[in-house]
């Protein structure tokens, strides 16, 4: 090797022609021209001069043998041949390093070359004990690499992806990214239709590696005939704004499944709270609209992707996101958000911009801000309007009774009923408040008959239940269904206190906030044959709900709540529409939106009122022999 040294010297020293650099400076004092092109042949290597770094630090090292910068000199030398692919010649060059010079970023190109001559134990014992936070980001980077190629050759997958991926996080050049991805896509090959490759994808989603590993797998499925597979994961990868080498075999394998070249023809901007307070419903929707786009995706389609941005339900959040998916990403339309403030500042920017804006807030008015504006959300005038076309329109009751609680849910809902009650023709006859944290209900329930709570009960009754010898039956009620608007565990705990005053065969009434398990646990014999509604019954045999149930629990082992059947059912509304190669524009959208007429959604058939808000029908549940089952 010192011979193949010398011979280089040489060599080099012939090529470059003689202007007096190569007199040697006197004994003892170290050439100050050796020091200013070594300094120089650094900066040329940092730039990308590879060449011309070279000649220059080969004519220092020759002109001063001994000049004390000659470290640094021969550290840039052993990452030229490491470039070059000649580790024999780097590890020669490095063992002129002087011990009192030697430094970890000596050990890292020592390993790297170790590695790349086939001394694969040896390199690894090498770089193992380094801490990379000690290196500069240039020799960080070599230490990554060299770490993820040992470990991918002692067949380590895990540990070399993670080790390429913090390669790439500080690859500065392309040919450097470009090297670390061929590593990726060398162990994305090997691993393909494993368990293991899916595990490596979850891991580095949103990463160009991530990127490359999904192609290999889509180009495996492909071959095997899987083509839906291999479609459901190509197009993720194109509708990605991550960058990496492969974008255009991506593009041509794209090409291969579908027989049409690849072209993004729109994308939606998704507000959703996915941090703070409300991060977990905000998380179950997005799901939902995950899902929705997998399955577009595995019947073939393509061409739209769905942008998220989480608003973690702050008004001054959702603006600025908003804006920046409408100007910088020119999304055709948007979906969200779901908190009241958040959507309603949405609202009105969406309607400013002129851009179709779908909400999934609950939120009273949100529809009337303008055109451009829709929303399709379990509202509380659409479960009123339910309930009182059952129980007034079906059953022909005409005198009702409001219990609530005395706080804006209850009091909006106790409005709401009421005059619904009055528009269908009927009497609301009693309508009384309790306290929201409320497990004793004994005076409003005598306010709602009529009577002074001051006055004692027979002392015949306890809490018991009711008297072994009744007190002689009390007049008629004066009502014949009774509306709760409260959460289900509550109104458990407040039915099973009417038959002790003597409330029996009345129709009770509720909202989804009653489909909880405390309903029946604690209403028991009370709740039997009440009826509450709601915008999503995973039990449903509709064959959408069926469809969308067994996606669901397949991917994620559970049941789906009505928050992820409401993100399902607004993705779905949207890619439906935009299946259509005629939408192009934002408005054509928002028209198409307008003249949406029963669409096939998870609670029945849905429409757009003339205001933008959704009229959909809502299930109809019942209590029956101590079970939940569908009315209507």
């Amino acid at each position: 090797m010192k011979a193949t040294i010398c011979w280089g010297l040489l060599l080099a020293c012939l090529a470059v022609p003689a202007h007096g650099w190569f007199e040697k400076p006197s004994a003892g004092e170290p050439s100050t021209a050796s020091a200013a092109e070594i300094e120089r042949g650094n900066r040329l290597y940092r730039e990308g001069a590879t060449e011309e770094a070279y000649t220059l630090l080969q004519r220092a090292l020759f002109r001063d043998p001994d000049h004390p910068a000659n470290s640094t000199a021969y550290h840039t030398l052993a990452r030229i041949f490491l470039d070059r692919d000649q580790p024999d010649r780097a590890l020669a060059i490095l063992s002129r390093v002087p011990e009192r010079d030697r430094t970890d970023v000596t050990k890292v190109l020592r390993g790297n070359a170790l590695l790349k001559s086939g001394a694969l134990e040896e390199g690894l014992a090498v770089l193992t004990p380094i801490s990379p936070e000690a290196l500069p980001q240039g020799d960080r980077f070599l230490f990554f690499e060299a770490l993820a190629e040992g470990k991918a050759r002692q067949r380590k997958t895990l540990e070399a992806l993670f080790f390429y991926y913090a390669a790439a996080s500080l690859a500065t050049r392309s040919q450097d990214n470009n090297r670390i991805l061929d590593g990726v896509s060398r162990i994305g090959e090997k691993i393909a239709g494993s368990p293991l490759s899916r595990e490596a994808r979850f891991m580095f989603q949103g990463t160009a590696a991530g990127q490359v590993l999904a192609l290999r797998e889509a180009e495996k499925a492909l071959r095997e005939g899987r083509n839906g597979e291999a479609l459901g994961l190509i197009q993720p990868v194109l509708e990605s704004r991550i960058d990496f080498p492969a974008r255009a075999a991506a593009a041509e394998l794209y090409q291969r499944i579908t027989g049409a070249p690849w072209e993004r023809r729109h994308t939606i901007g998704v507000l959703l709270p996915l941090s703070g307070n409300y991060a977990s419903f905000g998380k179950m929707v997005r799901r939902g609209m995950e899902l929705a786009l997998e399955a577009f995706r595995q019947e073939g389609k393509g061409g739209i992707r769905f942008l998220f941005r989480d608003t973690a339900s702050d008004v001054a959040r959702t603006v600025a996101a908003l804006r920046e998916l409408v100007h910088r990403e020119k999304v055709t339309a948007l979906l969200g958000p779901l908190s009241g403030a958040a959507a309603e500042a949405a609202a009105r920017l969406a309607q400013q911009e002129q851009v179709p804006l779908l909400a999934l807030t609950p939120r009273a008015g949100i529809p009337d801000i303008g055109p451009f504006v829709f929303r399709v959300s379990l509202t509380g005038e659409a479960q009123v309007k339910t309930l009182i076309r059952h129980a007034a329109g079906e059953q022909g009751l005409t005198r009702f009774a409001v219990l609530y609680p005395a706080d804006v849910m209850g009091r909006e809902f106790a409005e709401l009923f009421s005059s619904q009650v009055i528009a269908a023709g009927g009497e609301v006859v009693a309508s009384r408040a309790y306290r929201p944290n409320a497990v004793d209900f004994r005076e409003p329930i005598l306010l709602l008959l009529g009577r002074d709570p001051a006055e004692p009960l027979p002392l015949s009754r306890t809490t018991e239940g009711l008297p072994e010898n009744p007190e002689p039956a009390l007049p008629e009620l004066p009502f014949q269904a009774l509306f709760i608007p409260d959460y289900g565990e509550r109104v458990g705990l407040l039915a099973a206190q009417l038959p002790y005053y003597d409330i029996t065969g009345v129709q009770l009434l509720g909202i989804n906030s009653w489909n909880s398990p405390e309903l029946i646990r604690r209403g028991q014999g009370a709740v039997e044959g009440a009826v509450f509604t709601e915008g999503f019954f995973p039990e449903s045999p509709r064959p959408e709900v069926r469809d969308f149930v067994k996606r669901f629990r397949d991917q994620f082992r559970e049941t789906p709540s009505i928050l992820d059947a409401q993100g399902y059912e607004a993705a779905l509304l949207y890619l439906k529409l935009l299946e259509n190669p005629q939408l192009r524009t934002r408005e054509e959208f928002r028209l198409a939106l307008s003249e949406t007429r029963d669409f096939p959604g998870l609670a029945g058939l849905l429409s757009f009122k003339e205001n933008g808000e959704a009229e959909k029908t809502l299930f109809l549940l019942r209590i029956l022999k101590g079970a939940v089952e569908p009315f209507n």
